[in-house]
C-alpha cells in the first residue's frame, strides 16, 4: 500500500540535507532502532531499522523530493515498501519452481523407482517453498509502524507540518 506524503518544513533544502547527513553519519552506539537513509538537497529516502545490521529493506520507506517553498521546503513523496522484497521472492520461488520441475521430471522418468536420495530433491525444495511463504508473509506484515517512526523522526528533527490537509501526518 502506497501513501502519498505532502509536508512542509521551515528549514531550507540545504539545511535539511546537512542536518540529515549529520544524523545519518552519527553511529548512535546506544540505539538499536533508528531512522536511516540517504539523499541530497533535492531528494531523500528514509527507512526505519531495528537492531544492528538490519538494512530495513522489508519495511516501508519514504521516498520524497524536496523543493524550496515559502521560505522553507516542501517535501512530497510516497511511503511504500521497497521493491527488493518482491524481486527477491520472485527469484526465490522461480528458482525453486524450476528446480522442482526439472528434478521431478528426472526422478519420475527413471524406471527403477524412487529412492531416498531422489526424494530429497523434492522434499528439501518443498520445505524451502513453505519457508518462503512464511518469510514473505512476515515481510509484508512486519514493520507495520515504520511509517509512524519515520514521521515522528521528521516532526522531531525537521519540524515538518502537513502541507495538504487531505493527507494524514501521524
Amino acid at each position: 500500500m502506497t501513501e502519498t506524503i505532502d509536508l512542509f518544513s521551515p528549514l531550507s533544502p540545504e539545511a535539511i540535507a546537512h542536518k540529515l547527513k549529520k544524523i545519518m553519519d552519527d553511529d548512535m552506539p546506544g540505539k538499536n532502532a533508528r531512522v536511516l537513509g540517504r539523499g541530497t538537497q533535492h531528494d531523500m529516502r528514509l527507512y526505519y531499522v531495528r537492531g544492528r545490521g538490519n538494512t530495513g529493506g522489508l519495511g516501508k520507506q519514504l521516498v520524497a523530493t524536496m523543493e524550496p517553498e515559502r521560505g522553507g521546503t516542501r517535501i512530497k513523496g510516497t511511503m511504500k515498501r521497497s521493491r527488493s522484497i518482491f524481486v527477491f521472492m520472485f527469484f526465490w520461488f522461480g528458482f525453486l519452481g524450476f528446480f522442482m520441475l526439472v528434478s521431478s521430471g528426472l526422478i519420475f522418468s527413471r524406471s527403477d523407482g524412487l529412492d531416498l536420495f531422489d526424494a530429497m530433491f523434492l522434499i528439501v525444495p518443498s520445505l524451502m517453498v513453505i519457508f518462503g511463504i512464511f518469510f514473505f508473509k512476515a515481510a509484508l506484515t512486519g514493520g507495520k509502524d515504520d511509517h509512524v517512526f519515520i514521521m515522528d523522526f521528521l516532526k522531531a528533527e525537521l519540524q515538518v507540518k502537513d502541507n495538504n490537509p487531505q493527507y494524514k501526518v501521524y
